[in-house]
């Protein structure tokens, strides 16, 4: 019985461990996260909808929309910024910064509202790797600072 018990417990104890790395690989998949939030936002992390607030994790693909009144400011690994005013919708459509086998870049699409985007070292690195994607242009982000506003509905 003695013997049944430790190896259950053992058990247990390697299935924490297990499930303790699948949360520390899903962290080394974060690309960034919320700084600052005000007013109502969201982020859609693979279909789910959830609040924004500070310290949410941000993944390549993630979508980030304002409310009226709101705005959003968020940092990557690389350390570039992005700030999104009221009325905006940003989607991370591509982020690779220090990935074994990917060339450092990154792709957020304004959908509507406006954006500011401070690059990083992504673009220090590899000028013009970091780009704002819009319905009509395509802003490449070489080490600088921009601003852009798209008008309509997403």
């Amino acid at each position: 019985m003695k013997v049944l018990i430790r190896h259950i417990s053992g058990m247990i104890g390697v299935i924490l461990i297990l499930a303790g790395l699948t949360i520390d690989s899903k962290a080394e998949d974060r690309i960034g996260m919320i700084k600052v939030v005000s007013g109502d936002a969201t982020v859609i992390s693979k279909g789910t909808e959830t609040p924004a607030k500070a310290g949410t994790p941000l993944f390549e693909g993630d979508i980030v929309r304002t409310g009226d009144n709101s705005a959003v400011g968020m940092t990557f690994s690389d350390n570039s910024r992005l700030s999104m005013g009221p009325k905006s919708e940003v989607s991370i459509e591509s982020y690779a910064y220090s990935r074994p086998g990917r060339k450092d870049s990154f792709d957020a699409r304004l959908k509507r509202g406006s954006l500011t985007a401070t690059s990083g070292q992504i673009a220090k690195s590899r000028p013009l790797a970091m780009r704002v994607l819009m319905p009509t242009t395509v802003l490449g982000v070489k080490g600088t600072t921009l601003a852009a506003r798209v008008g309509g509905d997403a």
